[in-house]
């Protein structure tokens, strides 16, 4: 998706940036894991077919797709977007009649930055981002019934659970959330610039959703 090609969303702890070219190396190496794959549902790809995966999903209308950075490690200078990869955060548009329903999916693959909250900070940035820039009102997540760390973030975060089968294994939850009660991250919204551009960043972190 283009939309968001320019795009910083900048957390307390997590900043999040458009999946770039120099962004694939790590990631490839990260989807080597058995672990995350299962997790994923995901299959190994080569390093090839995930440069033309990161292209295709750039152009791609209904997918939405920002690499999470740790913003611990980002504030120190100076630092390339690689070393502060933690994972990644997408929407997906998944119904052609439907643009107001996404699927919402994070992966914090960097063992060093589980257990943080960054994941639930970076899920939180991406439904607020939908809902203001893409016109999304309801989210679903699609998550495999052995994930019981997403099952409970998700639920923290006010997601209702439906048995659904994909892939050919029960997964949950497949969950509508808009309503009053959603938690927000604070995020300030910026234009990204080139790495290695200087750019100065701002100390205050501005509320996104009143």
């Amino acid at each position: 998706m283009r939309v968001n090609a320019k795009t910083l969303l900048e957390g307390r702890h997590v900043v999040l940036v458009p999946y770039e070219r120099e962004h694939v190396p790590r990631y490839h190496m990260w989807m080597q894991s058995a672990e995350l794959q299962k997790l994923t549902a995901s299959e190994p790809l080569s390093l090839e077919q995930e440069f033309a995966m990161q292209r295709s999903w750039r152009e791609d209308p209904d997918k939405c797709t920002f690499i999470v950075l740790e913003r611990a490690a980002w504030d120190r200078e100076p630092c390339s977007e690689e070393t502060c990869m933690a994972g990644d955060v997408n929407l997906f548009l998944t119904d052609p009649g439907d643009h107001s329903l996404a699927e919402v999916e994070i992966m914090i693959a960097e063992p060093s930055c589980r257990g943080k909250g960054l994941g639930r900070e970076a899920t939180l940035i991406m439904m607020q981002y939908g809902l203001q820039n893409l016109g999304i009102k309801t989210y679903q997540a699609k998550i495999g019934m052995d994930n019981v760390v997403s099952i409970s973030m998700f639920k923290k975060m006010h997601f209702k659970e439906v048995r659904d089968v994909i892939y050919g294994r029960p997964l949950a939850p497949k969950s509508s959330l808009c309503n009053p009660g959603w938690p927000q991250a604070p995020c300030l919204v910026r234009e990204k610039a080139a790495q290695g551009a200087g750019v100065q960043r701002p100390e205050e972190v501005i509320p996104w959703l009143t």
